[in-house]
């Protein structure tokens, strides 16, 4: 499961960048490599403003990235989530975290 708090803050007016890491039980980093990685189900006003890339897949690390928009709404009310895929695989063979709220304020 991904290490990352469930509400990710966001100064109004500002883009943000923050690094995610996939580890095991023990805190070891996971092998992402050959897994695509995205952002789904985010809230309609987010589309296009959040994005997700791997930036060592060996070590289970990824960058998530907030491209701030003036509609932006303050306060938490707005999600997304980000789930990682072998494509062409069976959908049993796909991870998400749970919703990740963005805080804007």
């Amino acid at each position: 499961m991904v290490n990352v708090a469930h509400i990710f803050p966001v100064n109004r007016g500002s883009d943000k960048t923050a690094l995610l890491a996939w580890t095991d039980e023990a805190g070891l980093p996971l092998n992402m490599s050959g897994r695509s990685i995205e952002v789904f189900e985010a809230s309609d006003p987010l589309a296009g403003s959040i994005s997700v890339q791997w930036t060592n897949a060996a070590l289970g690390e990824a960058e998530l990235r907030f491209v701030w928009f003036d509609a932006c709404a303050t306060g938490l009310s707005q999600s997304f989530r980000i789930r990682h895929f072998i494509a062409g695989t069976p959908a049993l063979d796909r991870d998400s975290s749970p919703a990740i709220w963005v805080d804007v304020q």
